[in-house]
């Protein structure tokens, strides 16, 4: 393995483990979606805009979190 791939390996595992931490951006999205499937709110616009500063993420973010996840029952 070339230093150059060994490195791009590295600094991949670094953002993937940062990623994944709690607390880190999968979770907020997992989060989100949570909140999402509750029924709660009536459009992925709403849940997006009242729940994105609770989680510390940005609308946009949140928003397209929520994009393809089905609507609740």
């Amino acid at each position: 393995m070339t230093a150059a791939k060994l490195l791009s390996a590295i600094q991949r595992e670094r953002v993937e483990k940062r990623h994944s931490a709690p607390g880190g951006s999968r979770d907020k999205a997992n989060q989100i979606r949570a909140i999402w499937a509750t029924g709660k709110y009536s459009s992925r616009d709403i849940c997006a805009e009242q729940e994105c500063a609770a989680l510390g993420m940005s609308f946009k973010t949140a928003r397209n979190s929520l994009i393809g996840t089905p609507k609740p029952k």
